[in-house]
């Protein structure tokens, strides 16, 4: 048997560099590197130990015998002149696995033709021929094959390396453990000898824990050939058993020592996830890596992360962590792209619990990782690779302190409240900047009345201000038809200006009302020189599909606070923001109401509601909505703020025909129909008035004894059923649920009940 110059080492392509290092830390020279495989000398001590340590290669190669390709019948007679007999023999089972590096050829074609060679060499040679097994053969030999010529190996790790034995079910989309192995090289939490770089490791969304457990295996020295726990390729006729054990006792003897440091030591290794099932396979496999002592999990929101009761004394005993993990990648759904919100949060969330750590990310894009936060100027490694068929972008880079960022697809840092809003800079046109704005109104046709619009939002601001400083309210309206000329609203977000023009009547002369509404439009523009934006549209009233049309196509979406929620608001594509804000208070009310209920919201358009019920503490929710826009808007909102629909389930249906096949209970409902639905997706209309007793019957059935439902709706002209007070306990609460930006005409801009059993 010729014996082969050089062991071959595949890995995935694109990680030939994580496989050099790993080769230095085993102290075993490379000869040669190529794509996905790496070249070291051949000898059986060398393979031993890759078949025991490896954690980033794929398989152990022996090179058999390389010949040209020139037809069917010329493989099967080159193959069938390698001496088989050599390598096995004919008792043994075999298979045959094959990769087709470059070409046209038929894979399996010519495994078959290789299978054919050695069996019918066998057969000639000894009478006998060797059985297939596919689950457990005792060799494995490797056909690869390129344009014009074909090479055989022996496996000597007897499969792919990447199989470590621990993995007892499957997540979702599990990372492959060479991988996530690769990539902890290259972020350099492996390291020879005691002086390790990080002394801790979080995974903030863990999945079923690949990271942890690779992590773990590598701090506790422990050798994957252990969790085999057999001899690799046991048909192979060049073995030296005594030489494998060896190599076996000196990794059993090297994970004992390791787990005798570990003894008493506090848990370094850390990791969160939404999912349960996630989570309990995390715990398995960690228990099956024989690396439970190194590694805590434990099931957690993201939002939830800093009410982790060990957090304190965990920073104290490590103070150089590494953050490594792979959020989903997600793919763009409906008209909002909830991804990018999801990194938002999570770099948010890094920032205020790790500043200062390393943050090792692998994420969809180089987009998507400066969503987290990661800045391309602070990275230390970069470099594209491929998670299964997905490319995706690994970066390591420092954790960095908050910064004030507005750009959702940028970086990602906390958005404090301001001191003074942007509305609010009106009250300081005294004097001088006073005189200014005046001054640059002359030229604006309609003066006067330009003049008279700045002085009542003047008016109006100082009116608001102690209530929007006291409350730190950023979102609210300004301005709302108060001159019979402007007949407008005029709504504050954040540092953005949304201005509505309510249709004008049919009396009103189309032009003369188009030239007052571009003297709004001019007037605002001078006062709020320094604002963000200026977004106007015409609101009109809206039937069948218009309810669901579009204004405009720019995609922006700006984050805005209320309370302890963040919130997503269009200011251009739709009629409707994504915010009412007329229904502030009762979500403020839901927030402190919620903590450890159960919380149902029905209609539930873009999920504010179910935001102030998510940070309020609220056990579970469930938001229902027949839109898919407004369903997936719901996502990025929840994104935004750090949970997941592990616990917060958001479920696009028809409310008429999900509320009757509903069988759970819930201890706090928020109710606020439209006052008139005609959608494609219901099969009957939906009119408030006419359908109201149903839909609160149906509703009512799912509160949970001594719950709570919190109904409303923008129908001037509703009335509630008298039959419905005669079987439940019911309380206008439609004064206290108008804030005081609202408060300014007579009749009240929607109505509020609190309904009970």
């Amino acid at each position: 048997m010729t014996v082969a110059a050089t062991l071959s080492l595949t890995c995935p392509v694109e990680l030939e560099n994580a496989l050099k290092r790993e080769l230095d830390q085993l102290a075993i020279p490379v000869v040669k590197m190529g794509r996905g495989v790496i070249e070291v000398a051949n000898d059986l001590e060398t393979a031993y130990r890759l078949i025991m340590w490896s954690r980033v290669a794929n398989r152990v190669l022996l090179p058999i015998a390389t010949f040209p390709i020139i037809d069917g019948d010329q493989f099967y007679e080159s193959m069938k002149s390698v001496a088989w007999e050599d390598w096995c023999e004919s008792s043994s089972t075999l298979a045959i696995q094959w990769t087709l590096s470059s070409g046209h050829h038929h894979g399996q074609f010519f495994m078959y033709r290789l299978k054919d060679a050695i069996c019918d060499r066998f057969l000639e040679k000894t009478t006998e021929r060797p059985n297939v097994d596919t689950e457990a053969p005792d060799i494995l030999f490797h056909l690869l094959l390129s344009d014009k010529e074909a090479a055989v190996y022996l496996d000597i790790g007897g499969g792919s390396l990447h199989r470590r034995g621990y993995r007892k079910g499957r997540g979702q989309a599990p990372l492959k453990e060479n991988l996530a192995a690769a990539l902890l090289t290259l972020a350099d939490w492996h390291q020879n000898g005691e002086q390790q770089k990080y002394d801790a490791l979080l995974d903030p969304l863990c999945g079923s824990g690949t990271f942890l457990i690779e992590a773990a295996l590598m701090r506790a020295d422990r050798a994957l050939g252990l969790l085999r726990g057999k001899l690799p390729c046991p048909g192979w006729l060049g073995h030296d058993m005594a030489l494998w054990k060896k190599t076996w006792q000196d990794a059993e003897r090297r994970a004992k020592e390791a787990v005798d440091k570990q003894k008493g030591k506090a848990k370094s290794i850390i990791g969160f996830d939404a999912d349960r099932d996630s989570v309990a396979q995390a715990i398995v496999g960690a228990d099956y890596a024989g690396v439970s002592a190194w590694v805590h999990v434990e099931r957690r929101d993201l939002s939830a992360l800093e009410q982790w009761p060990r957090w304190e004394q965990f920073k104290k005993e490590h103070t150089q962590g590494l953050v490594i993990t792979n959020p989903p990648y997600g793919e763009r759904l409906g008209n909002v792209d909830t991804v990018p919100y999801l990194y938002r949060s999570i770099g948010r969330v890094l920032q205020e619990l790790v500043a200062g750590w390393t943050l090792a990310l692998l994420s969809g894009s180089k987009q998507q990782s400066e969503a987290c936060g990661v800045k391309t100027r602070e990275v230390f490694y970069r470099q594209r690779v491929h998670n299964g068929p997905i490319g995706c972008d690994f970066s390591v880079s420092k954790i960095n302190s908050p910064i004030v960022t507005n750009n959702p697809a940028g970086e990602n840092n906390p958005l404090p409240l301001q001191k003074a809003p942007q509305a609010l800079r009106i009250l300081q046109l005294d004097g001088e900047r006073y005189d200014k704005s005046k001054t640059k109104l002359e030229n604006v046709e309609y003066r006067d009345s330009a003049i008279s619009l700045l002085n009542r939002l003047r008016k109006n601001a100082k009116n608001l201000q102690k209530w929007i400083e006291q409350e730190k309210i950023e979102c609210y309206r300004l301005y709302d038809a108060d001159m019979p000329e402007f007949n407008v609203a005029i709504d504050i977000y954040r540092d953005h200006l949304h201005v509505q023009e309510y249709a004008a009547p049919a009396t009103i002369d189309p032009h003369k009302a188009e030239q007052r509404f571009a003297v709004v439009k001019k007037t605002l523009e001078i006062i709020f020189a320094d604002a963000a934006g200026v977004h106007c549209k015409v609101r009109r009233q809206q039937k069948g599909k218009q309810q669901y049309s579009k204004q405009a196509e720019k995609q922006e979406f700006i984050e805005v606070r209320e309370g302890r929620a963040r919130l997503l608001v269009n200011l251009d594509d739709y009629l409707d923001t994504g915010l009412f804000l007329d229904h502030r208070p009762m979500r403020l009310r839901i927030e402190k109401e919620s903590r450890d209920k159960r919380f149902l919201n029905m209609f539930c358009y873009t999920g504010a509601a179910t935001m102030h019920a998510a940070v309020g503490g609220a056990k579970s929710s469930v938001s229902v909505d027949m839109s898919a826009t407004y369903i997936q808007w719901a996502k990025a909102n929840l994104a935004l703020n750090g949970y997941s629909e592990s616990n917060h389930q958001i479920v696009q249906a028809d409310l008429m025909s999900w509320l009757p096949a509903c069988r759970e209970q819930f201890d706090l409902i928020f109710l606020d129909p439209p006052t008139f639905s005609n959608s494609k997706r219901s099969e009957h209309d939906f009119d408030v008035q006419k359908d109201h007793v149903e839909l609160i019957d149906l509703t009512m059935r799912r509160l949970e004894p001594g719950g709570r439902l919190i109904f409303s709706n923008n129908f001037r002209r509703f009335v509630m059923d008298e039959e419905l007070f005669s079987r439940y306990k019911i309380e206008d609460v439609t004064k206290e649920s108008i804030p005081p930006d609202f408060q300014s005409h007579g009749k009240p801009i929607h109505q509020c009940w609190i309904i009970q059993r």
